[in-house]
């Protein structure tokens, strides 16, 4: 049941309301610096747009367009959002909590339990633990890497070399310096980003902001038009 004035939430992944008191992963997000450059010309990667930042929060929803019941590395978070957003340190919990609004960062609300089935879905991406543990290195800054020390570049142009070129402009975050980050947080959020390029999907705020539309007949009609296409697909591919 809504409340008077507030509205449902939107799920990153399948556009499904998300409805108050439910528990979703929130992940921020901040806009790309050439994205004022951009044609209406669709991109090849969902990150085109916005990229998602290396850390995460779970809560409920709380009808407004936030999150409750706050859960995971919250200094960590608020480390982060410090640095991207030059926000105050003390309000940036009050804002995800209150309105969600953060100057130069957006954030994407997934329902949990779809979150949790997909974190561990890319088993077969076999240089993901590698990719995390050097990314891990870069940015929190346990040790100058050997790489740098062997080339003689810095440790930036070093770090756009892995992460910008190497790993492609697929699904990479940016450099942040940091004491510390949960390296289960960057690959479950790798692995969200993998989805979303499986599924042709783009890391970008969700639109349903006032609305209290639930589930309607255009869910239905998406949901049978999915399931029978699926269906379809797998049926060919057994003939072939």
């Amino acid at each position: 049941m809504n409340k008077m004035g507030c509205w449902n939430g939107t799920d990153l992944i399948t556009q499904l309301p998300i409805m108050y008191g439910d528990e979703v992963v929130l992940i921020p997000i901040k806009v790309r610096s050439y994205v004022e450059k951009l044609t209406g010309e669709s991109p090849c990667y969902s990150n085109a747009y916005f990229k998602p930042l290396p850390i995460l929060l779970y809560g409920e929803y709380d009808d407004y367009g936030c999150i409750n019941n706050i859960t995971g590395d919250i200094e960590q978070f608020k480390e982060i959002i410090q640095k991207e957003s030059e926000a105050d340190n003390e309000e940036i919990l009050k804002e995800v909590s209150r309105y969600g609004k953060i100057e130069k960062v957006g954030y994407v609300l997934i329902h949990k339990e779809l979150f949790d089935k997909l974190k561990s879905h890319d088993d077969y991406w076999s240089g993901k633990e590698k990719y995390v543990n050097e990314y891990y290195d870069s940015i929190t800054f346990n040790k100058r890497p050997k790489d740098a020390e062997e080339s003689g570049i810095s440790e930036d142009e070093l770090f756009d070399l892995r992460f910008s070129r190497s790993f492609g402009n697929w699904e990479t975050f940016d450099r942040i310096n940091l004491n510390e980050v949960n390296k289960d947080s960057i690959s479950a959020i790798l692995s969200i980003a993998s989805v979303l390029g499986v599924t042709r999907k783009s890391w970008i705020p969700q639109s349903g902001s006032g609305g209290q539309v639930q589930i309607e007949t255009p869910h239905r009609i998406i949901q049978e038009f999915y399931n029978n296409y699926i269906e379809n697909y797998d049926k060919e591919g057994e003939e072939e």
